[in-house]
């Protein structure tokens, strides 16, 4: 029953995704508009995770790595959709993939964990895309802005990744873990906010989180999220993580790649599916072993 999670699992990223780029291209108010679709989204993982999750008080130890949490999923998010805006959405998705590279690194130099062969390859490997999947002119969609929010993006998701590693090696338990995610995300609700309230022009309003619509797309990312990270993590008691996780990952990427030919109709030269084709493969060699 637990391997339906190789269905489910790239169903829900693959909804997140799609439901995200529809609000991303969408979206006509600038950086005020991304704080307020990414304040609304993260409010309501918080509190989906919270119900399904929470059952003690956190530590101080918790909440300061919450805050750097909140913090990083901030530049994270704002970034990732600013990239979506400006470029595919499949090859972003597949890009992002690449901030595990941090734990992996910290881990074998800090806490001399093992690394595998297929690591290595998918490390030296990761340089390809990023050379392949950008406009040779550097310009337009899917040029140098692009490049530069899906790097600081990855960046971004990369020091997420490397403080929970940083918390399961210093007496974080599994509680605790999800304590930092939970609260993590409210924090990051709360900088959104507090960044879009000190835009120009941009003042919070009594009715600014009023459009249904809005509220329903927000949930068609919140809820997918939430049920994500909740299927996962309890899937990884039944199922190894080196096989969940890059089977996962390449289903969900394959699923993304669909709805950005589909729904986005994005058109990428020969030079760019290659590129697509190397994320995914140095997805899977940094998740085997």
């Amino acid at each position: 029953m637990y391997y339906l999670l190789f269905l489910f699992l790239p169903m829900l990223a693959s909804l997140k995704v799609a439901v995200q780029g529809k609000l991303t291209r969408n979206n006509n108010a600038g950086l005020s508009g991304l704080c307020r679709i990414n304040a609304a989204v993260f409010g309501a993982t918080a509190i989906i995770m919270a119900a399904l999750f929470l059952r003690s008080a956190p530590t101080a130890g918790v909440l300061t790595a919450a805050l750097l949490y909140g913090i990083f999923g901030v530049l994270f998010q704002l970034f990732y959709m600013m990239a979506f805006a400006t470029g595919s959405i499949g090859a972003t998705a597949a890009i992002n993939n690449f901030g595990v590279v941090f734990s992996i690194i910290a881990g074998i130099f800090v806490y001399n964990e093992p690394i595998s062969a297929f690591k290595i390859v998918g490390i030296v490997l990761m340089v390809i895309p990023f050379v392949l999947l950008p406009k040779r002119d550097g310009g337009g969609f899917g040029g140098g802005k692009w490049l530069l929010f899906s790097v600081i993006a990855v960046l971004s998701s990369g020091a997420s990744n490397l403080l929970m590693l940083i918390c399961s090696h210093n007496g974080f338990s599994v509680e605790n873990s999800r304590q930092v995610v939970i609260f993590g995300y409210a924090a990051a609700c709360l900088i959104s906010l507090a960044i879009m309230n000190l835009l120009p022009g941009s003042k919070i309003k009594c009715n600014a989180f009023g459009d249904r619509l809005f509220l329903l797309k927000t949930a068609g990312v919140a809820v997918p999220l939430g049920l994500y990270n909740v299927l996962l993590s309890s899937g990884l008691h039944y199922i190894p993580g080196s096989v969940l996780i890059p089977v996962v990952s390449v289903l969900s990427m394959s699923a993304i790649l669909l709805i950005d030919l589909i729904l986005f109709r994005q058109k990428l030269t020969v030079r760019q599916y290659i590129g697509l084709g190397m994320a995914v493969l140095c997805v899977v060699l940094l998740n085997i072993g």
